[in-house]
């Protein structure tokens, strides 16, 4: 009957509740001893502060003159000064002046290695968040990468995981606060117990002031979320599509598209700048009707000395900072708590994907130049809930023998299948139904993974580092020599063209190689290809790009150096083919025909 009653802002401030509360926990978990370290520090610090302040009683009493101090505090002045009582007025000054210098040396000290220790804090967890990204790509499998949006995983490593730095920040900042405030009203509780509860029952009450900003916080961080993730899509597309928007003079309609996401990002912002504002200045008025409230009753009231009563008044002022640290702290942290969401719904969406460990014990030894068999092989990228059988979405009942030192042409039309089929020899996908076999092992597992330790493979689109040949060679061979990269370029028909740039190999090629033409792009990543030494080279569509004579003499050179590898050429054009010992023409997932003497497939042979 309880929960019939919840308005639905009850609803969400519990959701709320419970995501900062995870974010907390799970920074906590992140921090460790580190994080024991830090709240020791916080809390000396706090009592650093805390010893000078009591400090200003006697300092107040020697300097005003003003009679006995009741209580306590009262007994601890009568005490320090009954001390101090055959020094003269000045040196006693002086003497309490020094003491309470050391005391703030000693806070500023203690504050120096707290902010060091929590920036520490503060940064690791941020790098803790993206290295636990990249592991579980790292570790996932290739379909699950496939399926992933680049610009959600580049808005996620950015803006996203930045946001979780904010939070991070805040969520330190409160700590900090929250100690200083306790701290202090410890301090008034000292000094009188009757006026420090009053003003803590004036500030609990201000803070229910705090939830519809809570609300409006959290539903900011949801829009600035998708905002930031809009703009990093439509910035990607902007890029990667500017050549076409220019030849069709349809570059404004990007800049309108853009300009659209950043006026609603714009006013996004905005509100939640009136959100802070606004509870910043409720709280800033509450505090001084607080400090009013106090002044009236400990002089009408309670009648408290002079010293004690100013003191405590300082002691009240002084708890406006923190209590607006904890407010500012919690709007912040509840405006970055959906990009937390979004980053922990990623790495478990990497996890639940993940690839089983594999020891490299648990492979047995793979024979060198085996041949590589196909039996009833299917697979498809559809979900598994469908069974389109004559959706081009995979490769179906393929029975296929390969044989080391033979070039192999691949045919068809445009999702016919083509790709899987590499992506499956390569041991990227496994297969749905049946088994691909090398050198009498099933391409699994840890079999799998020593398989493309042997293998190469060239895109149609390659991809170069924004770094130098030099290193985008070596980026797949790091152990090359000098003369093993300029074989493996002279192979790829690249040899002269890197001669004629300005710095040869350390010249720089640009984001994605766009300082060089595609034909250029291509050969190049076949020379780092090359640099493998392959017993398997996938050539998908690799030299698309170059004119069939130049296709025709690498080609040719592939072949003399590599004479005993299996080389798989996908190709549109008949011109490419024409080298290959056997074309196999892909339509609809199916091999329909293979232009060869030999068999299609070759009997199921005994598998360990």
């Amino acid at each position: 009957m309880g929960h019939a009653h919840r308005t639905p802002d009850t609803v969400a401030m519990n959701w709320i509740g419970r995501q900062a509360w995870r974010f907390v926990r799970d920074f906590v978990r992140f921090g460790g001893r580190r994080m024991a370290v830090a709240a020791i520090l916080v809390g000396l610090g706090g009592m650093a502060e805390g010893v000078g302040i009591l400090l200003l009683v006697p300092l107040l009493v020697l300097l005003t003159g003003t009679g006995e101090v009741g209580g306590w505090i009262g007994d601890l002045t009568g005490s320090l000064l009954g001390v101090l009582a055959s020094q003269s007025r000045l040196m006693s000054l002086a003497l309490l002046l020094g003491v309470f210098a050391m005391s703030m040396a000693a806070r500023s000290a203690i504050i120096l290695a707290r902010d060091v220790m929590l920036a520490r804090l503060q940064i690791g967890f941020v790098e803790a968040q993206r290295l636990a990204i990249t592991r579980g790509l790292a570790a996932t499998s290739w379909e699950t990468i496939n399926r992933l949006s680049h610009a959600r995983l580049a808005h996620l490593m950015s803006a996203d995981i930045q946001r979780c730095g904010v939070a991070a920040t805040f969520t330190l900042q409160c700590g900090v606060a929250l100690v200083m405030l306790t701290a202090q009203l410890g301090l008034a509780f000292l000094l009188s117990p009757e006026l420090a509860g009053l003003s803590l029952a004036l500030l609990g009450a201000s803070a229910l002031l705090l939830g519809p900003f809570l609300l409006r916080a959290h539903a900011n961080g949801l829009n600035a979320s998708q905002g930031q993730f809009t703009l990093t899509r439509d910035t990607g597309q902007f890029l990667g599509g500017l050549k076409q928007a220019f030849s069709h003079n349809r570059e404004q309609a990007f800049v309108l598209q853009v300009q659209d996401t950043l006026e609603a990002l714009r006013q996004n912002q905005l509100d939640f700048v009136w959100q802070r504002t606004g509870s910043r200045m409720a709280l800033t008025a509450m505090a001084a009707a607080i400090a009013g409230v106090a002044l009236l009753v400990g002089h009408g009231v309670l009648g408290l000395a002079p010293a004690v009563l100013m003191t405590l008044l300082l002691v009240l002022a002084r708890t406006a900072g923190p209590a607006t640290q904890i407010q500012q702290g919690a709007l912040q942290l509840v405006h970055a708590l959906p990009a937390y969401d979004l980053v922990r719904a990623l790495e478990a969406e990497l996890a639940a994907a993940a690839r089983p460990p594999c020891p490299p014990t648990a492979a047995l030894p793979l024979p060198h130049f085996a041949p590589v068999i196909f039996e009833r092989v299917r697979f498809s990228h559809l979900a598994a809930d469908r069974s389109d059988e004559d959706a081009a979405q995979g490769v179906r009942d393929l029975d296929l023998y390969l044989e080391p030192g033979s070039f192999v042409g691949v045919s068809g039309p445009s999702g016919a299948g083509k790709t899987t089929f590499a992506d499956l020899l390569s041991g990227l996908y496994p297969p749905g139904s049946g088994r691909i076999v090398v050198g009498g092992q099933i391409l699994a597992g840890a079999t799998a993974r020593v398989w493309r330790d042997r293998i190469a493979y060239v895109p149609q689109d390659p991809f170069l580092l924004h770094d130098t040949v030099r290193h985008n060679l070596l980026w797949s061979a790091p152990d090359a020599s000098e003369a093993q990269l300029w074989d493996a370029l002279a192979i790829a028909g690249a040899d002269d063209l890197v001669r004629r740039l300005p710095q040869g190999l350390d010249t720089l090629v640009g984001e994605r190689g766009a300082r060089v033409s595609g034909g250029e792009r291509q050969r190049l990543a076949l020379a780092s290809a090359i640099l493998r030494r392959p017993e398997l080279l996938i050539l998908d569509e690799a030299t698309s790009a170059v004119d069939t004579r130049t296709e025709d003499e690498i080609l040719g050179r592939l072949r003399a150096a590599f004479p005993k590898a299996l080389i798989v050429i996908v190709a549109h054009r008949a011109e490419s083919l024409s080298r290959c010992d056997r074309v196999l023409t892909f339509d609809r997932g199916r091999l329909v025909r293979a232009s060869d003497p030999w068999k299609t497939s070759a009997p199921a042979r005994p598998v360990p």
